[in-house]
């Protein structure tokens, strides 16, 4: 593989990086991540939420999730989530991340 096919490809390690980076666990319990926030869903239960949602698969629901955290508000939580910025490829990471069977 040459380094720009690396780029375009989601990386599962770089979301990891990013989770961590923008304090995602602060919200959010993530068994993989070993964090236990209660202020966010719990992302042990992505696949659930997404079947709820029914907006698309399940990466689609968590890519359009964090690029647009109002779009989908789960019940039982608040529409507390802001925006981070980040880049379609940073989303992509971290929807690799989130996704990765552990």
């Amino acid at each position: 593989a040459s380094a720009g096919a690396d780029r375009r490809e989601p990386q599962a390690t770089a979301g990891a990086a990013l989770f961590k980076s923008n304090g995602c666990g602060g919200c959010h319990k993530f068994t993989p991540a070993g964090t236990n926030g209660t202020v966010g869903p719990d992302l042990d239960k992505l696949s659930q939420y997404a079947t709820q949602a029914n907006q698309g698969s399940e990466a689609d629901f968590i890519h359009e999730s964090i690029a647009n955290p109002s779009s989908y508000i789960q019940p039982g939580y608040s529409n507390s989530m802001p925006n981070f910025g980040l880049s379609d490829k940073q989303i992509a990471d971290l929807v690799a991340y989130l996704t990765k069977k552990q």
